[in-house]
C-alpha cells in the first residue's frame, strides 16, 4: 500500500465515494486507473463508468474533493502533455477534454463535493462531452434511487466521513489501451 499525503488521503476517500454513488446507476465502474498507449504516453482516471451504450460505454470521472470554496477554471501551471491534440493546457475543462480523447472516452464528468467558480460554467458549452456534477448534483443523483428514501439517505458529507481507507484498495490499476 501506498504512502499517501493527506491531501491525497482527502481525494482517495472522495473517489470511493462517487464509486458508491456510480455503481448504482452504472453498469460498471472502475476506481483509480493509469491507462498508457507506450512508455511515455499515460493518463490517470479518477473513475471509469461503462454504461450500456453499444458504440462507446466509456465515460471518465474526474473527482475535486475540496475542504471549502469552489473548483477553480485555470490550472496552477500550464501543462504539456505527451501524445496530445492540445499544445498547452491552461484550464481545467481543456485537461479533461484532452484525458477523454487519450482515452477514447464517449464522455466526461467533473465531479466536486463544493461548486464551480462562474468561469468553469461560462467555459462549459465550448466542451459538450464534458458535464459538471456539485455537490448538489451528487446529492440529487444519490437520492434518485427508492431504496436509499427508504433506509434515510446519507449526505455526501456523511459518506465521505464513513469510509475507511484500509478497506479499500489505494495503489492504482495499470492497463495497457
Amino acid at each position: 500500500m501506498a504512502k499517501l499525503t493527506p491531501e491525497q488521503r482527502k481525494g482517495k476517500r472522495f473517489e470511493i465515494v462517487l464509486e458508491e454513488i456510480f455503481n448504482r446507476h452504472y453498469r460498471k465502474v472502475e476506481r483509480d486507473l493509469v491507462l498508457r498507449r507506450s512508455q511515455y504516453q499515460r493518463r490517470q482516471v479518477d473513475l471509469m463508468l461503462y454504461d450500456y451504450n453499444l458504440l462507446n460505454s466509456k465515460i471518465i470521472v474526474e473527482a475535486k474533493y475540496l475542504s471549502k470554496g469552489n473548483v477553480r477554471y485555470k490550472l496552477r501551471k500550464t501543462q504539456r502533455k505527451t501524445g496530445s491534440r492540445i499544445v498547452t493546457i491552461e484550464n481545467l475543462l481543456e485537461e479533461v477534454e484532452e484525458r477523454r480523447v487519450f482515452v477514447k472516452a464517449r464522455g466526461a464528468i467533473i465531479a466536486t463535493n463544493q461548486g464551480f467558480d462562474k468561469h468553469t460554467y461560462a467555459a462549459i458549452d465550448e466542451f459538450p462531452k464534458i458535464t459538471l456534477y456539485d455537490g448538489n448534483k451528487l446529492a440529487e443523483l444519490n437520492q434518485q434511487l427508492w431504496y436509499e428514501f427508504l433506509r434515510g439517505v446519507s449526505t455526501i458529507d456523511k459518506m465521505y466521513k464513513e469510509v475507511n481507507l484500509n478497506k479499500h484498495r489505494v495503489d492504482p490499476i495499470r492497463r495497457k489501451i
